[in-house]
């Protein structure tokens, strides 16, 4: 159990953000609050705009491996019949 601590924080709600949708920042010290409030939700804005997630490229680099591992399952089918074929042959 905690006592007698005090954090100023800011709320930021967020509307057109598909990942957040309220951020919170915790002020450092009493002190930071003297700014004006228009400061503090300019630089909570930003921090938010520079950590926005983009979307992954992991679709591309997935289908191309799909398609990459298909590839050498036909390949492997291929060298077996082949391999097959050959073993029945008399020599």
């Amino acid at each position: 159990m905690l006592k007698g601590i005090c954090k100023e924080f800011v709320t930021v709600k967020i509307k057109d953000n598909k990942l957040y949708e309220e951020a919170i920042f915790i002020l450092k010290s009493p002190q930071s609050k003297k700014g004006p409030k228009e400061d503090m939700l300019f630089e909570a804005n930003r921090i938010l705009c520079q950590n926005d997630v983009k979307k992954p490229k992991k679709k591309r680099k997935t289908l191309f491996f799909a398609l990459i591992s298909f590839l050498f399952l036909l390949l492997g089918i291929f060298i077996g019949f082949i391999l097959a074929y050959l073993l029945q042959m008399p020599i």
